[in-house]
């Protein structure tokens, strides 16, 4: 049944977990994801794992499709920076679904934690808009190592169309954000700044 499946969700293997959920990908979406969210309201806040089972079954929602953008931004507030991240992952796969993603990304992109920081330059990647490279430069306002600089130099290459035809407009970028500004200059020549 549907609420054993749910329960495997909380076992410490991943193989248990990875196969409850294709047994719940199978099942009507709708008699899955109404138990879902019967599951998690039933789980103890208290609870040191809660924040992994709610994960869980916001990626049973990811798996069957439903975009629930309300449990998502519940996800990318929680306490548990894994969470934070899976749940900045699952932002950038919704993206196109969700009313106004560049502001639900742009906090993570200063995260306290760099697993959540790395996952925000990484879905800014995924966007069309020079606002998406002003969240990844964000992320300069925080410590770095070699991966999140990996990860930030790919999505501005990626994006460099649109922060290169700002440059061009003269509209503003990277505001309040000498980091960011000090980045992108070591990348621009001087008779593209003319």
């Amino acid at each position: 049944p549907i609420p054993n499946l749910l329960d495997l969700l909380k076992s410490p293997e991943d193989n248990v977990r990875e196969r409850a959920k294709i047994e719940l990908g199978a099942r009507d979406t709708d008699s899955v994801i109404k138990a879902a969210r019967q599951w998690v309201a039933a789980l103890d806040p208290a609870a040191p794992e809660v924040e992994h089972h709610r994960m869980e079954a916001l990626w049973v929602h990811q798996w069957h499709h439903v975009i629930d953008a309300d449990f998502l931004a519940l996800m990318l507030r929680s306490p548990e920076p894994r969470a934070r991240a899976a749940a900045t992952r699952i932002l950038g796969n919704w993206r196109e679904f969700l009313p106004n993603p560049l502001a639900l990304l742009a906090p993570m992109a200063t995260d306290d934690h760099p697993r959540v920081r790395l996952e925000a330059v990484r879905v800014a990647s995924f966007f069309r808009d020079v606002e998406a490279a002003n969240i990844a430069l964000a992320s300069l306002a925080k410590p770095r190592d070699y991966y999140l600089d990996y990860v930030l130099g790919e999505t501005m290459r990626q994006l460099e169309p649109y922060w290169r035809q700002a440059i061009a407009d003269g509209r503003p970028f990277a505001p309040n954000n000498p980091a960011g500004l000090d980045y992108v200059l070591n990348r621009v020549s001087s008779d593209e700044l003319l």
